[in-house]
């Protein structure tokens, strides 16, 4: 897949500017992921609407395990917002911004369950009531979710842009709507016929 486009591993919202998805040939399973140039994942936050933890870099490595996303390696400029909630109330409790060269994740069921910085990082880490505007989406982020198939027949939905008319047939549109409101002269519109002068000849 070329030109950002978009893939989706359980609630994980996958885009970047090349995404190849490799196949075990003997299990027919899914068995890596490779995201080159500008990789993304975004997923919404199990409570609310308006949070989504994010993670971003230069380029994404993935293993699958039972066709879900189990490991994922993070190369290059790599960025993550994450919002901690507490496991037992679901209550937000904290806000971590992190960047470090490369970070590895591993996800259960979606969602992620560790993460380990393989440099050194610099981060943040807020309480919701201090999260600053800037840290709360990653710069890039755009969330899709109107493009994620809920079912087996979306992935067949035809593409609609032939139905929007391009700037020509636009152009064509508008002059041909002129020309039909324009009056037609009244001389013109009662014009008849000259009668002719020979009369038939009689038998």
């Amino acid at each position: 897949m070329f030109k950002n486009h978009v893939i989706w591993s359980d609630q994980n919202q996958i885009t970047g500017d090349t995404i190849h998805l490799i196949s075990n040939v003997e299990t027919e399973k899914l068995d890596s992921l490779k995201v080159l140039n500008n990789s993304f994942i975004v997923s919404k936050d199990s409570v609310s609407n308006k949070d989504f933890n994010q993670i971003k870099g230069r380029n994404m490595f993935g293993k699958f395990k039972e066709n879900k996303l189990h490991f994922l390696l993070v190369k290059g400029n790599a960025e993550s917002v994450y919002f901690n909630r507490n496991e037992e109330t679901n209550v937000l409790e904290t806000i971590t911004k992190e960047i470090s060269s490369n970070i590895e994740f591993t996800l259960d069921s979606g969602q992620i369950e560790t993460i380990k910085y393989l440099k050194k990082s610099d981060g943040n880490t807020y309480p919701p009531s201090k999260l600053p505007d800037d840290v709360r989406e990653l710069k890039g982020f755009i969330w899709r979710e109107d493009e994620q198939p809920k079912k087996m027949e979306d992935i067949f939905i035809r593409d609609n842009k032939d139905t929007i008319p391009s700037k020509t047939e636009e152009k064509v549109e508008k002059v041909s709507d002129l020309l039909s409101k324009k009056e037609v002269p009244k001389e013109k519109e009662e014009m008849e016929l000259p009668k002719s002068d020979i009369s038939p000849k009689k038998q």
